[in-house]
């Protein structure tokens, strides 16, 4: 024997595509035109916010003629290319230097390495301000104003380890 029954939907209203992409315009947020949320219109980046359903907006640095951008402005390449020209960076080869072999049982410090490996590398600046600074190494003589290299200071004349306790 079998029984049958009527079955029935929850609601009776007839949905069509206009209903729908109307009714979930209204519960979906959209996303707003650029220039909303900052006074750069058409050069800004949409960005995550840490409230849900908000973006946030980042203006773009782009313009050559602007000499500064505002704080939390992306830069393009083209616009880091025209701030680095004015600023009439030159490239200068610096050595980078590395100890690669200790005296056995010693700390290691610029003083107990026996053997550094040198690799020059270019870096782009102003060459007063990346010239390396020289330091004096153990035994060498020194004065107040000498800076003694790693660990060193000057005592009685000489670049030495402090061991004072």
């Amino acid at each position: 024997m079998a029984i049958a029954g009527n079955a029935y939907a929850v609601t009776s209203t007839v949905t069509s595509k206009d209903y729908v992409d109307t009714e979930v315009g209204k519960k979906q947020n959209t996303i707003p035109v650029s220039g909303t949320n900052s006074s750069t219109p058409g050069n800004t980046v949409i960005t995550y916010t840490d409230i849900a359903g908000t973006i946030g907006e980042r203006g773009i640095c782009n313009d050559p003629d602007e000499d500064y951008c505002n704080d939390g402005d992306l830069v393009t390449v083209n616009q880091l290319g025209e701030q680095i020209k004015r600023l009439d960076l030159q490239p200068i080869t610096t050595t980078n230097r590395t100890c690669t072999e200790w005296v056995a049982n010693a700390a290691h410090t610029d003083a107990n390495c026996l053997l550094w490996n040198l690799v020059d590398q270019t870096v782009w600046g102003i060459e007063e301000l990346v010239a390396p600074i020289s330091c004096l190494v153990e035994g060498e003589s020194c004065s107040i104003d000498s800076p003694c290299c790693g660990g060193l200071v000057c005592i009685n004349g000489k670049c030495d380890y402090n061991n004072a306790t």
